[in-house]
């Protein structure tokens, strides 16, 4: 796997650690900031909630495919929280599965998610799902249209099952863009679907 193609994705993940943005205050409101006192008022927003510092001895579980499993990124933002926080006791736990699909993973949620106890969860499923065989040439067939929109929809359904089985348990859950597929690793050199990354 290009490490190009993923950094977006790690530095997106670090974004996690840092301290919430602080936008100016609408003027007219009522500030009661430190910083109103010298001419300036910067309140804190809070971010949404799969997006707050790791607690000490949160459980962060990252859950989909072999992107996931491989450890392609998430190694990364381990290491960059255990260096930068020593003793925070966060455990990161791969809950990643070669092949698996968003569909595949509802299933996986009650037996191999939850018994883990997690309090966050990151979720990252599509390359899987997408069936990049119907995405060998640019200029596709009827059939091959139909089978993108159908594995598209299933797709979708599925990830808001996911998302729904989640809060339902009341975990934090954060959605992961895949990656993009390479089409510069050596096994592109045998078989390159070039359409998958066309909008």
């Amino acid at each position: 796997m290009n490490t190009k193609i993923l950094l977006p994705i790690l530095i997106s993940q670090i974004a996690v650690l840092a301290p919430a943005a602080e936008p100016p205050a609408k003027s007219g409101a009522p500030c009661r900031c430190e910083s109103a006192s010298a001419g300036g008022c910067r309140r804190p927003e809070l971010p949404p909630a799969g997006f707050s510092r790791f607690a000490d001895g949160e459980r962060v579980a990252f859950f989909g495919d072999s992107l996931i499993h491989g450890g392609y990124f998430h190694v990364y933002l381990q290491l960059f929280w255990s260096t930068r926080h020593p003793g925070s006791n966060v455990y990161f736990l791969n809950c990643g599965v070669g092949g698996n699909t968003a569909a595949g993973g509802i299933n996986r949620i009650k037996h191999e998610l939850l018994p883990l106890k997690p309090d966050r969860v990151f979720v990252m499923y599509g390359m899987n799902d997408i069936g990049r065989k119907h995405y060998k040439t640019l200029e596709a067939s009827e059939a091959d249209m139909s089978e993108r929109q159908a594995r598209y929809d299933l797709h979708v359904k599925s990830m808001r099952r996911i998302v729904d089985k989640l809060a339902e348990n009341k975990i934090k859950t954060v959605l992961i863009t895949t990656s993009p597929y390479d089409q510069y690793s050596p096994n592109a050199k045998a078989e390159n679907w070039v359409a998958v990354n066309e909008p």
